[in-house]
């Protein structure tokens, strides 16, 4: 194989948007240095969301335990270092189980939010109770059984996996003190501050500041936005100095989609603009800049990279103080607001936009903390010293 002579670290992913992302900040930090196995990958025309640059290779196959990729696989982890894992699905679990000869690597576990938010004994915690008892309660319900029977054998294996990380790659360390809370991880594992969006990927840095009196709701259509809480929240307060309230909904499960299109429009009226086709990023951007007030009622850290941008962008961000990104923000100086105490019927200022000045600190604070700077640094800091 080509690469491997000067390979050091094997990055073992699917066909997922992160990874582009994931090889700029690599490769960056140790030039030619990476290998990215595709997993579940006919061969590189077969890719949707991942583009390879020149000076790049990959290795894609469809099989892990296909015959003529076993020993090519087998030569890749021998010859590496350091093994990455972007994100932990059932692929990533077959290779983690067929080649013991991991346990040996340095593993750098960087973190997608769904392996573990998937788990029943954290997933739990993540839906607030209209969601909840609306959509979720006789699915958990039946988890739960099966959890109580062990038969949850899936997750069983992805938590023992999680728990032979040496490294936990994630922005902030309050994620991973959650981590450590369900005991997912061991005790001596280290953080990596990384980011697959830091600044510079996700920001115009001339972008001008939000100039508009909409709200944006959510991220996405998923249940773990909490849309029929947030509704029931907005209803509450006096929206009547407010334009729409902007929920996008063409991402995720498009059932679920149209459920919530038709229940905001019942509670919230004709204020209320769900987005169910595809929108041109230029064309979404230009929305985001009429809004000056964003709700994510996420109890999950979710939609990081949205919600820094919108901070960059001058919105007044409300977040669950159930979510571990709340913290992270008011912990580096960022002007971020709870919805539990600071979206209240009592505060008159609620919908007040952010001040000029509160926007560019907020905007400088965003620009020194999550660059790509700062992810080099710390990749380099932690892994040159096993390469």
């Amino acid at each position: 194989i080509g690469l491997v002579s000067r390979m050091k670290i094997l990055h073992l992913g699917t066909d997922e948007k992160f990874i582009n992302a994931a090889r700029k900040s690599y490769e960056i930090a140790f030039p030619d240095q990476n290998y990215f196995l595709i997993l579940g990958a006919e061969d590189k025309s077969s890719l949707k969301n991942i583009s390879f640059e020149d000076g790049l290779s990959t290795l894609s196959q469809k099989n892990c335990f296909k015959a003529d990729r076993k020993e090519q696989i087998e030569d890749l982890i021998r010859e590496s270092k350091v093994l990455v894992f972007h994100g932990l699905g059932p692929m990533h679990r077959a290779v983690f189980e067929t080649y013991p000869e991991i346990s040996n690597k340095i593993f750098v576990w960087s973190v997608y939010g769904i392996e573990v938010y998937g788990l029943y004994k954290v997933k739990k915690s993540t839906f607030a109770p209209k969601t909840f008892f609306k959509f979720l309660f006789w699915p958990f319900l039946k988890e739960a059984v099966n959890d109580f029977l062990g038969r949850n054998r899936d997750q069983t294996a992805s938590m023992k996996i999680l728990k032979q990380a040496d490294y936990v790659s994630i922005l902030y360390q309050e994620e991973v003190d959650l981590y450590r809370k369900y005991e997912l991880i061991k005790k001596e594992a280290k953080r990596i501050a990384f980011t697959y969006y830091p600044a510079d990927f996700i920001i115009e840095r001339d972008a001008p500041f939000v100039d508009g009196k909409n709200i944006l709701l959510g991220n996405s259509a998923s249940y773990s936005n909490n849309h029929l809480d947030a509704f029931h929240h907005l209803k509450k307060q006096n929206l009547d100095e407010i334009g729409q309230v902007i929920c996008p909904l063409n991402y995720g499960d498009l059932q679920y989609a149209k459920l919530i299109a038709q229940e905001g429009k019942t509670v919230l009226g004709d204020q209320f603009d769900p987005l169910l086709d595809f929108m041109a990023l230029k064309d979404y951007q230009r929305l985001l800049q009429s809004c000056s007030i964003a709700l994510m009622y996420h109890y999950r850290q979710q939609a990081v990279g949205n919600v820094l941008n919108l901070i960059y962008l001058g919105a007044k961000v409300y977040l669950s103080k159930k979510n571990s990104l709340y913290w992270f923000l008011k912990r580096i100086g960022i002007k971020v607001f709870s919805i539990e105490e600071d979206l209240v019927a009592s505060n008159a200022s609620a919908f007040a936009p952010l001040s000029e000045s509160e926007m560019k600190d907020n905007r400088s604070k965003i620009l020194k903390e999550i660059s790509l700077d700062q992810v080099v640094k710390e990749l380099k800091t932690n892994l040159s010293q096993h390469l």
